[in-house]
């Protein structure tokens, strides 16, 4: 009797072996031999990058809550929350510093995945059904083409576990009136992934309204009150992190774009949302067809009418962006609402308590006549009509039927593996990203007066930050500085090398990385721009130096006001910037004296140019394409890209410049290299000389404090600015000999300040607005929680007694 109990211990845990064996299946399985579950593209730039990058601030902080970090010029900490800030393999990466980031990552995303299957199973079995049909529902989760996510965009998934663990927390909470477990969730929730934050409450909102069918009438508004306060709890506990994000991203615009101008129809009969799509839940037709059979169920019609709805309507999905864009990855969500309707449905079928109907297979083959997945559709379609027609008949045994049952996971598991089989991993001996050395990078790179760029692999690396000493100029980040953007591409005139312009990505512009104290350059040796010295070199990739550059903070008196700056044409207008401090209001030089020539060019094809080595080459032009693809010209390594109108985020670059360092005499074009059907007008070609760096005064550094982006001496021969080229945002703090001062924005993006004749101690802090509100806030409701939790346990003990 013993051994049987002890073989029933062994056998239950057999569907969790199982449903980890399947996923892992679907997700490794793909994988060759030295791959990593990871993609080229934003994978390794963003979502690696940006984690490092947390990591080597926190660590170089001494602090969970960073407020600045060295990326960007020099940018909020909350610009990379949308890439996990305090997600938990972030904070346990700073235990483990040694370890690479992109083996952390990838590693996290699959317990992930493992975990949000596997607490599936769970879940559904506490639900009261049966081990196969939870089996069965689990199952169709693993193959969910949502899951691709997790070696691509991982937010789009990651919070999934923790998603099921508050549905299981809801159930805790009808059964018991306990509310720590969905508190916990939705906390964890919103500190993963807090884009999701809002779909995945509108989703627990959804369950609980129908789990609240089984209250009665008089208790409903009681135990709704009550999951409200957890729920606004649990939010609140996020708050450090939430309050902070909403703030900078009103104060910014994500994607170079405000609200979304695209237009959506009305009604979505693709159900792109729903089925097959990587970018959507990526659940296949029987999810549909069991949805709809829901709704003969009187118990289930209310949930499955929520969730059809919110995938027939594409303003659903724009609500849930937050006004952004009506995509259906803003639907992901929903999936285990999906999987709960989908395993309740088969099991009343395999009971007898509903019989499956082919009028309705035949209903789920409308999406075919829209959607790009029309034959998969068909054939899927062709395998529920067989299914139902095995459940019907009486004939057929039961084991026969089971089988046939477990044959609807043939094509979800298909089309997910095969998603996977078609994409591009990274190897594990992928050296793209940090190439060189971080002790290699800051003894070569040692002076923190100056910033340091990768010019090689530009997009793996834009994100990284190898040591929190070292400062950086580049950063894409989906929320970042707007008015930075615009100084980056419209004013400095930098090249869009890629489809959209929120990547600020490093290139060889002379005149921005004068501007910006880019003293170090890393990259091959192709790659190292005119002017940079070669210092130190580490596995074919060298490290260089100009010396020539503008520190990152400095006093100047050399000023012109706004108003004169604006009306100088451009490029006379570069000109003015880089030798001078543009000031709100102050009175400008009597002429402003300018180099800048205009050559008469008439094509690049074979130009030469009357400039002499060293001096700057700016060209211009306007393009005239064809047809709505995209255009590339690549001039002397130089590429500029106007993207076709159907991706996602154009970036409308319909004026071409390329600013380049002539290298020798008469130094003209070397190559050109074009894409695209198009036509060349208002070419312009000018010549200056490249700016001096005599205006500056040098300034002592002292040790960097914990939100300390500056503190030192500087001594002013004369009345002037103190000019720094961190961009221009809330949250800065300044204090001089001791005072209180106004940071106000110089050089059309960035602080500064007036200060008068003498020597001076500096010191510059920045405080995230809304940290400390949000952090107040976080303590207040963490601590409400656990006197929640106190006072619960308390009174069941006085009830025992």
């Amino acid at each position: 009797m013993k051994d049987l109990t002890e073989k029933k211990k062994h056998l239950q845990y057999l569907p969790y072996a199982g449903l980890t064996l399947l996923t892992l299946i679907i997700m490794i399985g793909p994988l060759e031999r030295g791959e990593l579950l990871g993609s080229e593209g934003d994978w390794l730039s963003q979502h690696v990058g940006a984690a490092e990058t947390l990591r080597q601030t926190m660590l170089e902080r001494g602090t969970i809550f960073p407020q600045h970090i060295s990326i960007g010029g020099g940018s909020n900490s909350y610009d990379l929350a949308y890439y996990g800030m305090f997600r938990p393999d972030v904070l346990i990466s700073c235990l483990i510093p040694d370890v690479e980031m992109k083996y952390i990552v990838s590693v996290y995303s699959v317990i992930c995945a493992l975990a949000a299957v596997n607490l599936c199973f769970l879940w559904l079995s506490k639900k009261g059904i049966s081990v196969f049909c939870a089996f069965l529902g689990a199952a169709v989760m693993a193959s969910a083409s949502c899951f691709f996510q997790f070696h691509r965009q991982i937010m789009f998934v990651d919070y999934m576990p923790f998603l099921v663990a508050a549905f299981m927390g809801i159930d805790s909470f009808f059964k018991s009136r306990k509310t720590t477990l969905f508190s916990i969730s939705v906390f964890l929730i919103c500190i993963q992934s807090f884009f999701y934050a809002p779909a995945c409450l509108a989703v627990c909102l959804i369950y609980f309204v129908f789990s609240l069918q089984s209250e009665d009438g008089g208790a409903k508004i009681k135990t709704s009150i009550k999951a409200a306060m957890s729920a606004a709890a649990a939010v609140g506990s996020a708050a450090v992190l939430l309050l902070p994000v909403a703030l900078d991203i009103l104060s910014t615009e994500k994607d170079s774009g405000s609200f979304s101008k695209e237009s959506f129809d009305v009604i979505d009969l693709s159900l792109d949302g729903l089925l097959y799509d990587t970018y959507g839940c990526g659940v296949t037709l029987i999810v549909l067809y069991a949805m709809i059979l829901s709704l003969k169920s009187k118990e289930r019609r209310g949930l499955a009418s929520a969730v059809i709805i919110c995938f027939l309507i594409p303003a659903v999905s724009f609500v849930l962006s937050g006004f952004l864009y009506a995509r259906s990855k803003t639907l992901i969500p929903f999936l285990p609402l999906l999987i709960l309707l989908f395993s309740l449905t088969v099991e009343d079928v395999r009971v007898k308590r509903q019989k499956p109907s082919i009028t309705v297979a035949f209903v789920c083959l409308i999406p075919a006549f829209f959607s790009q997945w029309s034959y998969i559709i068909a054939a899927e379609a062709a395998l529920i009509l067989t299914w139902c027609c095995a459940e019907i008949s009486e004939k057929i045994p039961q084991k026969y039927k089971r089988a046939m049952t477990c044959c609807l996971l043939i094509i979800p598991v298909s089309i997910s593996f095969a998603a996977n089989m078609g994409e591009n991993y990274i190897r594990t001996d992928d050296s793209r990203q940090g190439p060189i050395s971080a002790e290699t990078l800051t003894q070569a790179a040692s002076d923190h007066r100056y910033r340091f760029e990768y010019l090689s692999d530009d997009l793996a690396n834009c994100n990284l930050l190898q040591s929190g000493k070292l400062n950086r100029a580049s950063i894409y980040s989906s929320v970042s500085n707007s008015l930075y953007n615009r100084f980056y591409y419209d004013i400095m005139r930098n090249p869009i090398s890629i489809q959209n312009r929120v990547a600020l990505l490093p290139d060889q512009n002379p005149l921005f990385n004068y501007f910006m104290g880019i003293r170090y350059v890393a990259g091959e040796e192709d790659m190292i721009p005119y002017g940079y010295e070669k210092i130190a070199e580490e596995d074919g990739y060298i490290i260089a130096e100009n010396q020539n550059v503008l520190p990152i903070c400095y006093g100047t008196s050399h000023l012109i006001s706004e108003s004169d700056y604006d009306k100088l044409s451009f490029p006379q207008n570069l000109k003015a910037l880089c030798e001078n401090a543009v000031v709100a209001d102050v009175e400008s030089p009597e002429d402003i004296i300018s180099t800048v020539k205009e050559l008469d060019i008439d094509t690049l094809k074979n130009a030469n140019f009357d400039v002499e080595e060293g001096q700057i080459v700016i060209i211009t032009f306007d393009v005239n394409r064809e047809d709505q693809d995209e255009v590339i010209i690549e001039l002397n390594g130089m590429k500029n890209k106007l993207s076709s109108q159907k991706a996602p985020y154009p970036n409308n670059n319909y004026t071409f410049t390329y600013i380049l360092t002539a290298e020798e005499d008469g130094g003209g074009i070397k190559s050109i290299l074009t894409e695209g059907d198009y036509e060349i007008e208002n070419l312009r070609v000018y010549t200056m000389d490249m700016p001096a760096a005599q205006i500056i005064m040098p300034v002592s550094y002292s040790d960097l404090k914990k939100n300390t982006v500056f503190e030192g001496i500087i001594d002013m021969e004369e009345s002037g600015y103190f000019v720094t080229s961190f961009p221009y945002k809330e949250g800065y703090e300044i204090t001089v000999d001791g005072k209180n001062v106004q940071a106000e924005k110089v050089n059309c993006a960035f602080i500064g300040f007036s200060l008068g004749e003498g020597s001076h101690e500096i010191e510059i802090t920045y405080t995230a607005p809304g940290f400390k509100a949000g952090l107040a806030i976080s303590i207040v409701s963490i601590s409400s929680i656990i006197l929640t939790e106190f006072m619960r346990k308390r009174k069941g003990k006085g009830g025992e007694r």
